[in-house]
């Protein structure tokens, strides 16, 4: 199986080779298609759970169409497709059939966005010389891209499922739009979401809750005097509300930065997002579910109810509002963080498919601008301040972090385990069967995979 541990060890060289074989263009392929992905996120103020499930369309359309084109001229050379049993055409650019597969799932799902992604997709396609490659390329991109999204056509993202406040001590009295997420279908083949369910939240009377409820009461104040400068720039960088790439959406912005540092082929870069999409949209989904199931209450609500707890160890507050905003305490039920889940998930694909934890990478999100840029040396790192991110910004409780992050690193692993996988490398005969071959006069073919 082609290791990626293995990769790590070969950088320098693939980076030679990367450099005397790929263009710009191609380098820039997928990075110009994440920039616009994510500007009509923008664009369009999607919520956070639609970003991933749309993420996911996109990029594994985008991997499938690119993969697609290696398979039809090698077949032993590439990963297993996601979706799409119809054979490439050999002669497609695969730029062009990337470009295609994006436009086309975008602008099927955003058709609001319509003047935006047209202008911009077409750039990208006015940069490819005009060949009968580049035609075919957009032709094959184009109906994977069709069969993906009809394929998720009916997976349950669109249909109505309002959200009864539960009105009893530590439950959620909020309103929650997006429900519906806790029954869409899962993305990656034969996972089950079942096994990715949360253990319950502590008893409110419990010294584990009022440790969290006295923490997030602390530190998650609207004017808390114990949150320091630098978890208050946290708390807020993380937040990604409306108007931004929202949480699920820094999934691909990390992606990215990652993939532009290294010496991978389109097709491996292909790999890289299609992975972090399933990782992302099934996190999701799971969170969801895990929301539906425990309906807890949000830090807020919690405190200026905390003389309904039972727990002599917790403090009323009536008037406590969270740094989020006065009035603002997180639109769905508290347990599990989506945020915290989400970044497990993603940063345990990236560790992965870097061969280790290690990476620096500095780091610009929506909220706060392109003039806020935070530092980090590891994937671990970065996961570890978007979840405790959620507790200064007054809307999760620690218990609730440390048991999404866990969550999300478990779907991580499964989905980088088992999920458009390496084609397994033809067996290499035994040296009697090669001393056999030659005195028949070398009839036989020798494969000899990549992977090694």
């Amino acid at each position: 199986m082609y290791s990626y541990c293995i990769r790590v060890l070969f950088k320098t060289i693939l980076a030679i080779a990367a450099i005397n074989v790929f263009t710009p263009a191609q380098a820039a392929v997928l990075a110009n298609i994440n920039d616009i992905f994510l500007q009509s996120i923008r664009n369009t103020e999607t919520g956070t759970p639609e970003v991933a499930r749309t993420g996911a369309i996109m990029y594994l359309s985008v991997y499938d169409a690119i993969n697609g084109i290696d398979l039809a001229n090698n077949p032993t050379q590439g990963f297993e497709q996601y979706f799409t049993e119809i054979i490439a055409p050999t002669n497609a650019s695969q730029e062009s059939a990337a470009i295609a597969a994006a436009q086309e799932v975008l602008q099927s799902l955003y058709p609001q966005d319509n003047a935006f992604l047209s202008t911009s997709f077409n750039n990208l396609l006015n940069a490819i010389p005009d060949t009968s490659s580049k035609t075919i390329g957009i032709n094959w991109g184009q109906s994977v891209a069709q069969e993906l999204i009809a394929l998720r056509g009916s997976d349950g993202a669109n249909l109505s499922d309002p959200y009864t406040p539960n009105t009893s001590i530590g439950g959620f009295d909020g309103s929650w739009g997006s429900q519906q997420y806790r029954n869409v279908d899962p993305f990656s083949e034969g996972i089950d979401l079942s096994d990715f369910t949360a253990s319950s939240p502590p008893d409110l009377t419990s010294s584990e809750y009022a440790e969290g409820l006295n923490e997030v009461q602390s530190l998650g104040e609207l004017n808390s005097v114990t949150r320091s400068a630098d978890q208050s720039e946290a708390a807020k960088f993380w937040q990604q509300a409306g108007g931004t790439s929202r949480p699920t959406g820094v999934a691909f912005e990390i992606a990215n930065t990652y993939a532009q540092s290294q010496a991978l082929t389109l097709q491996e870069e292909a790999r890289l997002f299609g992975l972090v999409s399933l990782a992302n949209i099934d996190a999701t989904i799971a969170t969801w579910q895990n929301k539906a199931l425990y309906q807890f209450w949000r830090p807020r609500d919690a405190i200026r109810s905390a003389d309904l707890d039972g727990n002599p160890l917790t403090t009323v507050d009536s008037q406590w509002e969270a740094f989020r905003g006065i009035g603002s305490q997180g639109s769905s039920p508290e347990y599990t963080s989506g945020q915290a889940t989400f970044a497990g998930a993603w940063s345990t694909i990236l560790q992965n498919f870097n061969g280790d934890d290690n990476f620096d990478f500095d780091l610009a999100l929506d909220t706060l601008g392109s003039n806020t840029v935070r530092s980090f040396s590891s994937f671990s790192e970065a996961a570890g301040e978007a979840g405790d991110s959620r507790v200064w910004l007054g809307t999760h409780f620690s218990f609730t972090i440390d048991e999404s992050l866990k969550i999300g690193e478990n779907i991580g692993q499964f989905v980088f385990k088992s999920q458009l996988q390496p084609i397994q490398p033809t067996s290499i005969p035994e040296s009697s069967s090669i001393v056999g071959l030659l005195m028949l006069g070398g009839m036989g073919i020798i494969k000899i995979s990549k992977s090694l």
